[in-house]
């Protein structure tokens, strides 16, 4: 049996996603329908590469309160985990969604993650890692858990010869691109997160906006990595250390609600990577699929609801 892609994420959520007609401010309002799915970044990656017939294994601390309602709706997925409990709660994330005008509000709760489980996180993902064909990073890091976490986890991905995904930014991003070697790494983040993190490496970088699939050559070549940035409806953005680089129009598509759709085009991604299909193809695939994505209340889905 093939072994399974590893994903990574310090920050799940048990997500709500709840459509009303119209959201009118101080008034009472009146839920069309609502969905309950088991989120965070590393989770809906992990929910899309099952989608593509994949085997996963999520790493994720969950709260001994209510963990099992987490794991029930990952496993409506067919998302298998290998938890870490901590005393405490999964997070909420509520999202509420105008039907009529498309307009969303996200509510996200706060994580109180203890920083003791950082050792038993990465114990974890060190057991998973051998013989897997990805290890997966995405999502925040809870402010409890030091960052050497990320490094440790990204530097025995590298070592053991595992390709690196990464969706995260900033101090984490650079510890990881730092640690390790011997592994390919692919960078899937934002515009202002890709911003964020040029001005903390110091590179130089564009005054105002990325423009051009060039204005990432710094990063890359410092890196040696493979960058791709989404940068809302305009065209998105990539390059690689050999070379290769491009850009990759958005279709246009009547959104329902677009959180996961980030998740959604790291997961197709990650997977055309290890299969070797060419970076242009799997960025215009990933770029596909993401779109798909926001038509879905689901988030991280590209078959609904």
């Amino acid at each position: 049996m093939e072994k399974p892609f590893v994903l990574v994420g310090l920050s799940p959520a048990l997500g709500r996603v709840i459509t009303m007609d119209r959201l009118q401010p101080g008034e009472v309002n009146r839920a069309g329908s609502y969905l309950e799915v088991a989120a965070g970044k590393a989770t809906n990656t992990a929910r899309v590469l099952r989608e593509l017939g994949q085997r996963v294994i999520l790493v994720s601390p969950l709260g001994d309160e209510n963990h099992a309602h987490f794991r029930s709706l990952a496993a409506v997925d067919n998302v298998e985990m290998d938890p870490v409990l901590y005393p405490g709660r999964v997070r909420w994330a509520l999202t509420l969604v105008d039907d009529n005008s498309s307009t969303e509000i996200v509510v996200g709760e706060p994580e109180p993650i203890p920083g003791d489980i950082a050792p038993l996180i990465v114990e974890r993902v060190r057991s998973h890692l051998p013989g897997a064909p990805a290890c997966v990073v995405a999502g925040s890091r809870p402010p409890n858990i030091p960052v050497s976490v990320i490094a440790a986890i990204a530097g025995a991905a590298r070592d053991a010869g595992v390709p690196l995904f990464l969706d995260i930014r900033g101090e984490d991003l650079l510890e990881a691109l730092a640690a390790g070697k011997g592994a390919p790494v692919v960078v899937k983040i934002n515009e202002e997160e890709y911003r964020e993190t040029v001005a903390r490496a110091g590179l130089p970088g564009p005054g105002c906006e990325l423009r051009v699939p060039e204005d990432l050559s710094p990063f890359v070549e410092r890196f040696s990595c493979t960058l791709v940035i989404t940068r809302g409806s305009a065209p998105v953005l990539f390059a690689d250390s050999m070379g290769r680089s491009g850009m990759v129009p958005i279709p246009p598509v009547k959104a329902r609600n677009p959180i996961g759709s980030g998740d959604t085009a790291l997961a197709t991604l990650a997977l055309r990577f290890v299969q070797g299909i060419a970076l242009p193809k799997a960025v215009e695939e990933a770029v596909q699929r993401a779109s798909r994505n926001a038509e879905f209340l689901k988030p991280g889905t590209t078959t609904g609801p």
